[in-house]
């Protein structure tokens, strides 16, 4: 049997809610950070 659009649009969008879960509770991991220390080129010049 083939799914329906809709039961198609909602089985693509259950991972998409759990990485949008995800993101917000671990937020951006970056977040703060200089670019400088997050390439590891600090001082290297």
């Amino acid at each position: 049997m083939v799914p329906s659009i809709a039961q198609t649009a909602v089985i693509g969008a259950i991972p998409l809610a759990a990485a949008m879960v995800a993101f917000w509770r671990i937020g951006i991991e970056t977040k703060g950070r200089a670019l400088e220390v997050i390439t590891g080129e600090a001082g290297s010049s």
